[in-house]
């Protein structure tokens, strides 16, 4: 019984979430004047608008739910925010930052790239300092194919602001230092040895520290549970 409720909640979820999307897309294609948009008149215009702002809003409690990963049509939904931010001078600011909190809620390990868009967006987000929050998250997502798209879209002093960005804020993962240091090894990007090197040391630096984190939390879980022994036999 538990298997078919179970069905029946992603089958809601996704039919819920295809709603959803629709309505941004919408929004998108009002704020974009594509398509049949051209046709709209501006109080439908402004209607799709505000259905895509509480689309986004609603999406961020669907999208927040252990049966995210159950959707097939996620990648969708995730392509279709990633417009909106890609888009975002086009839009009204409010369906942005609705649609990256949307975004913000996907848990990272069911997180789909299925266009490997990721490096786009992340080359729009760096230079906006209202999409930082963004940026960290994307940061976590990225592979070194996006960290590539990235060096060919933006500049030396993007990227150097982007560096001291990721060493001042708090818990960014090796990984994101990492996949820079490798793709400014790939040929046909020209990067300062400087930067190269900085992002080489700052990957090995951090995943030092992990280790040595994760190392401490383990062994405070064994003194814990070495306590709960000792009071057992006591």
């Amino acid at each position: 019984v538990s298997r078919v409720y179970a069905h029946e909640d992603v089958a809601l979820y996704t039919t819920t979430l295809e709603q959803l999307t629709i309505k941004v897309s919408n929004a998108l294609h009002a704020a974009l004047h594509r398509d049949t948009a051209t046709t709209m008149s501006w109080k439908q215009r402004s209607s799709a608008k505000k259905h895509g702002w509480g689309a986004c809003n609603a999406m961020a409690h669907v999208l927040s739910s252990p049966l995210c990963k159950d959707i097939a049509t996620l990648p969708t939904t995730i392509s279709t925010l990633f417009e909106c931010i890609l888009h975002c001078d086009a839009l009204n600011d409010k369906i942005v930052m609705a649609a990256m909190r949307a975004i913000l809620s996907i848990p990272c390990n069911v997180f789909v790239d299925s266009n490997a868009t990721v490096g786009a967006v992340l080359g729009h987000v760096i230079p906006r300092k209202s999409l930082r929050p963004l940026l960290k998250y994307l940061l976590a997502c990225a592979s070194i194919s996006d960290a590539c798209t990235v060096l060919k879209s933006i500049g030396m002093d993007d990227l150097q602001a982007l560096y001291v960005w990721m060493v001042e804020e708090d818990g960014i993962p090796s990984h994101a230092f990492e996949i820079f240091a490798l793709a400014m090894q790939r040929p046909g990007l020209r990067v300062e040895a400087s930067i190269e090197q900085s992002f080489k040391s700052r990957a090995l630096h951090e995943y030092k520290k992990e280790m040595t984190d994760g190392a401490d939390t383990d062994a405070n879980d064994g003194a814990e549970n070495g306590d709960d022994d000792l009071g057992d036999e006591l």
